[in-house]
Formats: C-alpha cells, structure tokens, sequence
C-alpha cells in the first residue's frame, strides 16, 4: 500500500467516483473498496480522497466532511470540475492503464 502524497492520476479517479457517488447516488462502499484495491491504497485514505471535495461543492446533499481539497488537488478539481465529460473520459484511460499493469 502507498501511503503519502497522492498523484495527479489518482486524484482524478477520486474524482471521478466522488461526481458518480454525488450525480447517480451510487452505494460508496464498494466502488471505495475497488479503487482503493486498484491504487493499492487503504480504503479509509481512499474514502478520505473521494469525499475531500464534497466540502466545498455546493451540489453535495448529504452531510460534510470536516476536510477539504490539498491546494494541488484544488487546482485540478477546478480544472475537471466543469468539465465532467473529460474528466470521465481521462479517468477510464487512467484505470485502463493501472489496470492492463496488474
């Protein structure tokens, strides 16, 4: 397991399950579990990550986390975060290639 500093890569696959997690109402227990497995992280430090940004976002419903985004995470979330469509699409070439190094 990587403990530590987080790379771009997988901030944005946080990214991306946290809008799935806030758009679809997906259950978060498994999806967390499967990333968390993908980037060979803890599941709590990967929870943490996925719901970092629900601090400050204004479309999340449900209760607050008491953290917020890193300033270097911050940067890319206001990059992706209006742009849901490119961030889905680099985030699948990102599990792709995490996933085809097994």
């Amino acid at each position: 397991m990587k403990h530590g500093g987080w790379t771009d890569d997988e901030v944005l696959l946080t990214f991306k399950l946290y809008v799935e997690i806030r758009d679809d109402g997906r259950d978060d227990k498994a999806p967390i579990k499967d990333l968390a497995k993908l980037l060979g992280r803890d599941a709590s430090a990967v929870r943490s990550a996925v719901f970092a940004p629900a601090k400050d976002d204004p479309r999340w419903t449900r209760s607050r986390p008491s953290h917020g985004l890193k300033p270097s995470a911050r940067v890319l979330w206001d990059s992706y975060s209006g742009d849901l469509a490119s961030l889905r699409r680099i985030a699948r070439k990102i599990e792709a290639s995490l996933r085809a190094r097994g």
